[in-house]
């Protein structure tokens, strides 16, 4: 575990996740309470398994090179060659938070869902267990078509969409029971979406961003959005924040517990 720590850019930030992180039992919310116990304890069934290992072996295998479009922060493009099992390794979510994306998506059931930011479709496939419409989209048509090729039939309808984040919102006008943001890794973009999806999300929208920790600029974001007034509950699951207006119930917010999160970062 020591190794495994020197290894982590951001030790000191696991480190004091896991001294404030709390159990089961010291949550007072039912809903939190339900989500610790309940919804982080779905099982997959065996077939959507199958599919999601198929898929990830197949994109770690992939040494193919392209020249993948990185529209980064502000929609400003570069290009740079890429391989496709780099891209996976690197960019792609993976154990416990992968597991944990297929949890909510099966216990909750929205039947609605919105990714900002396909990559490889790993997160997409995961999004997929509760059964319900995913709309995913991505700048990058080059990204977007290995996951095409890699996506597993599902019984769910997949949409993606090939577009910069910000014109997109701005088009739709759909209202989405769950939105997971992943892309950009800029706090200033990642609180400009959020406010621009207002119009698309309800009181019990489930708001999944990713990568709060990946520098001091995201963690400085995540700490002024669940200051905001607008969001009544908050969780912090280290690689993941999850915010939801839910008005009706007393602002709070928990740091919870995950078991493998140093296997799933490595």
């Amino acid at each position: 575990m020591l190794l495994c720590l020197l290894q982590m850019k951001n030790a000191y930030e696991y480190i004091k996740y896991l001294l404030i992180s709390q159990g089961r039992h010291a949550f007072h919310s039912p809903f939190v309470y339900d989500f610790k116990d309940k919804c982080l304890k779905m099982k997959m069934d065996f077939a959507f398994l199958e599919k999601q290992e198929k898929q990830l072996y197949s994109l770690k295998k992939d040494d193919s090179v392209f020249e993948m479009k990185d529209f980064g922060a502000g929609s400003r493009k570069m290009e740079r060659r890429r391989q496709v099992n780099e891209v996976f390794k690197n960019a792609a979510t993976k154990g416990v938070f992968l597991e944990v994306l297929s949890q909510i998506s099966l216990f909750y059931k929205p039947e609605k869902i919105l990714e900002l930011g396909t990559s490889l479709g790993v997160g997409t496939f995961a999004l997929t267990s509760g059964g319900g419409l995913v709309v995913t989209v991505d700048a990058c048509d080059k990204t977007q078509a290995f996951a095409r090729k890699y996506f597993p039939l599902v019984s769910s309808e997949v949409r993606f969409v090939n577009d910069t984040f910000d014109h997109f919102i701005s088009r739709d006008s759909s209202v989405y029971d769950l939105i997971f943001i992943d892309g950009h890794h800029d706090g200033t973009s990642l609180k400009r979406y959020l406010k621009q999806l207002q119009k698309n999300s309800h009181e019990e929208t489930i708001f999944i961003l990713d990568d709060i920790r990946w520098n001091r600029d995201m963690l400085r974001a995540w700490t002024e959005i669940i200051e905001d007034r607008d969001y009544h509950l908050s969780m912090d699951l280290f690689k993941f924040g999850i915010v939801m207006k839910r008005p009706h119930q007393q602002k709070q917010h928990f740091v919870v517990r995950l078991n493998g999160i140093l296997r799933s970062l490595l």
